[in-house]
């Protein structure tokens, strides 16, 4: 017997819908009768013709059905456009997910930050990330990248350090983690209280394409992009463009601006994005009002007993916590 679930599924496999069309037929059809639309069928509900050759019904039952057994199998979460847990922010951007799906803990909090750079970072650009995913983190600012290489799985890394709430979000199915060297990271986020999500089906495998469109919820999820090391020809710029049409605040590492591989930064720059020197200027970016501040540096440069010591790599950080005057 088809479920409610199958039906999302089913409509979110059909080809070139948008949201809104998506939800269009699925207020016009049920679990049952959707099988008997033909493409013309869905042309006429949604008003304009698909590009789409080999629409199947059987196969699409068929596959709606595997992906309702790989949720129940794994525990992932699935959000619908119109749920009152799917992220608010993302409900405004241009070309929403009709269906989220997740593993871990549902963002609870609107904004946030997401840290974004080159895969093919600095030593001093990793360490950045991993100190700002941390100072995120500590005050319970949600955070988000992209759990590639590079800049976003080091941003992760400070903030699992502290056990802050950190989301990946990946250009493949949940099942499917890329690169598969950081599954053992992916899982951390979730037991940190963070997770994994996703716009694709559990199983389906990474491509060329599916990365620029994910990056287009990289920058709906947050309030403020913060890019550390970005060339100029690169993904982190083509989550820059779409963060500026979403109306996010971007903001550039200001120790990026001195590094031969951050090209796209120095343009950021002469463009007018705001210049992060530290962490207060980050927080000043969020309009965050937040009483509480952390420290992190090398021990030798404080005198006193740290908090708590993180590790990134081969190096250790102390935390200080301190009131804000």
């Amino acid at each position: 017997m088809e479920t409610f679930l199958h039906h999302k599924l089913y409509i979110s496999l059909i080809t070139s819908l948008s949201a809104e069309e998506a939800l269009k037929l699925q207020r016009q059809t049920t679990p049952d009768s959707i099988r008997r639309f033909n493409i013309r069928d869905i042309e006429q509900v949604i008003n304009r013709k698909l590009r789409c050759s080999d629409h199947d019904p059987n196969w699409l039952y068929q596959r709606a059905l595997a992906i309702e057994e790989q949720i129940t199998e794994h525990s992932i979460t699935v959000l619908h456009i119109s749920d009152e847990d799917y992220p608010s922010s993302l409900k405004s951007i241009y070309d929403p997910p009709y269906l989220l799906y997740l593993r871990g803990s549902i963002p609870s909090k609107v904004g946030g930050v997401s840290i974004i750079g080159t895969r093919r970072a600095t030593t001093e650009g990793l360490h950045q990330a991993f100190k700002m995913g941390a100072s995120i983190g500590l005050l319970g600012i949600p955070h988000y990248s992209g759990l590639a290489y590079g800049i976003d799985s080091a941003s992760h890394e400070g903030a699992v350090s502290v056990s802050g709430s950190t989301w990946g979000i990946i250009g493949s199915g949940l099942l499917k983690i890329y690169p598969r060297s950081h599954i053992s990271l992916s899982q951390r986020m979730i037991d940190t209280g963070g997770g994994i999500i996703s716009e694709f089906p559990p199983d389906m495998s990474p491509a060329k394409w599916t990365f620029p469109k994910r990056n287009r919820l990289i920058s709906g999820m947050c309030s403020v992009l913060y890019v550390i090391e970005a060339p100029k020809v690169s993904g982190t710029m083509i989550t820059v463009d779409y963060a500026l049409d979403h109306g996010r605040e971007v903001c550039i590492d200001a120790n990026s601006l001195i590094t031969e591989r951050s090209t796209g930064t120095w343009e950021l720059a002469d463009q007018g994005a705001v210049v992060i020197e530290n962490f207060e200027d980050l927080l000043r970016a969020l309009n965050s009002d937040d009483t509480i501040r952390y420290t992190i540096a090398k021990r030798t440069d404080r005198k006193g007993n740290p908090e708590r010591i993180i590790r990134y790599g081969s190096k250790k950080y102390a935390v200080w916590r301190e009131d804000a005057t």
